[in-house]
């Protein structure tokens, strides 16, 4: 179980206040749990901005209208893609190959490399 009341909580609670991640209360810190792909590109924007790029997608036909602005402008972008029968489970936890494909991508795309 992660401590909940350290210095090192504390700082980390500050970074992600500071990035917009968290807001307020401790629940939304939860780090011992599976972040979602959804999750996973959300924090990326609160780091770096992001504009679609030219290549039409075809949209995922199962992310909601709450999910589809992000998604839709991180795909365009080519940093994330959905799986072949075209969703993307945006509620699913990441794995870490998805993780790494998805930063690897979006260190190309930020031109960090």
């Amino acid at each position: 179980e992660f401590p909940k009341e350290t210095p090192v909580v504390k700082k980390l609670m500050e970074n992600a206040a500071s990035i917009k991640y968290v807001s307020g209360a401790i629940p939304y810190f939860r780090p011992n749990d599976a972040a979602t792909r959804y999750e996973v590109m959300e924090m990326l924007s609160f780091l770096f901005e992001v504009s679609g790029g030219e290549p039409e997608i075809e949209p995922f036909s199962d992310v909601s209208d709450t999910y589809k602005p992000l998604v839709e402008k991180y795909a365009k972008a080519g940093i994330i893609n959905g799986y072949p029968d075209g969703t993307f489970r945006p509620a699913n936890s990441i794995t870490r190959a998805e993780a790494a494909k998805i930063l690897y991508n979006f260190m190309h795309y930020a031109k960090l490399f």
